[in-house]
């Protein structure tokens, strides 16, 4: 395998250079280097520059410098370092640059009975709060919370969060397993971020007018940007007789977009990213650049979030980043932090 591709042939397709002595090709280059040519030349005449300075420094007194001082060399024309088409180079860089880029399909997953685009926009129209508080079923993050306002611990009862944007337990449990040709077994440890990309993913095709079977072998790229990674913190938390083979891939962030890719067959760039709160913009950032660059067809990018451990609510509860009151006020002088949640965006 090593052997394989290590020496695999490497094609050059195209080669262009500009060279003293007139080369503006390679085969003028060829040429040259098969008659021996000399390319090189006294300082041209209109090099008024470098002539009157070696002019004033051969007239000073000092042997050894005169004796250093260089008179000949390899020198393009100057018609050719003036010509420049500058005209032709901002036409060049609008095509590639700004090329209008269309979105063209969408689905979400957000706290409030979010299912889909449509349900955001009506939310956003009505000003409606998808926030709540600790859900009754999330015992896990109740407990924990209960446990922390038990401790002696003024401050920290202070800045500890209590309300939130959650998905329900039933969104995050809801997995066909067999639509995707998965076995029960290695569903189960799948970190439910990447079990909610999957299916969101098809539902994003399908807002776009696609079919799955119309995207494999297309040259899609995927960008996903995952913030958290609670499923690796419990997992580790697990009895030894509760993990399985299938457990160690699974935990991974790259699987965020690298399963979308197998699992789909996607041929194109491929990105796993966390920059925090703006992963998902990141992800949609990198997507346009290589629609732009010509790397990809189409792109898919998206931004996911889970809360599945404690842990997450007590790091950021500590350094005071959340919101105590589980509302984000942007630029207002209100704002005591920002809101935490379970959420899911993605668009082609």
């Amino acid at each position: 395998m090593a052997c394989a591709t290590l020496f695999e042939p490497i094609a050059i397709i195209g080669i262009s250079c500009e060279f003293a002595g007139g080369i503006h090709m390679p085969i003028d280059l060829w040429q040259a280097l098969e008659e021996s040519r000399d390319l090189g030349s006294e300082i041209p005449v209109e090099r008024t520059d470098l002539l009157s300075y070696c002019a004033d420094t051969l007239n000073r007194d000092n042997g050894e410098f005169k004796r250093k001082l260089i008179r000949r060399g390899y020198f393009l024309p100057t018609s050719v370092l003036d010509t420049f088409d500058a005209e032709r180079l901002e036409i060049m860089a609008c095509a590639t640059s700004f090329e209008p880029i269309a979105i063209i399909g969408m689905s979400c997953e957000f706290a409030g009975g979010i299912h889909m685009p449509i349900d955001l926009w009506q939310a956003l129209e009505e000003s409606r709060d998808l926030g709540s508080e600790i859900p009754v079923e999330r015992t896990d993050l109740l407990s924990y919370c209960a446990d922390m306002l038990n401790r002696d611990n003024s401050e920290f009862k202070r800045k500890l969060i209590r309300r939130g944007y959650f998905l329900p337990t039933s969104v995050l449990d809801t997995f066909d397993a067999d639509y995707f040709n998965l076995s029960d077994g290695e569903a189960v440890t799948i970190d439910p971020c990447h079990r909610l990309l999957l299916m969101k993913f098809v539902h994003l095709i399908e807002d776009a007018g696609y079919t799955l079977e119309k995207m494999r072998g297309s040259r899609t790229s995927v960008h996903i940007g995952q913030f958290s990674n609670d499923h690796a913190m419990g997992s580790l938390r697990l009895k030894p007789e509760h993990r399985t083979r299938f457990l160690g891939p699974h935990i991974l962030l790259y699987n965020a977009s690298a399963r979308l890719s197998y699992h789909f067959d996607l041929h194109g760039p491929n990105v796993s990213l966390d920059t925090a709160c703006s992963s998902g913009l990141q992800a949609i950032h990198l997507g346009v650049q290589g629609l732009r660059a010509g790397e990809a067809d189409m792109a898919v990018c998206g931004g996911i979030n889970t809360i599945f451990t404690p842990e997450q609510l007590l790091n950021f509860s500590t350094i005071g980043a959340v919101a105590v009151d589980g509302r984000s006020r942007s630029f207002s002088i209100d704002a005591n932090g920002y809101a935490k949640g379970i959420d899911k965006a993605a668009t082609t």
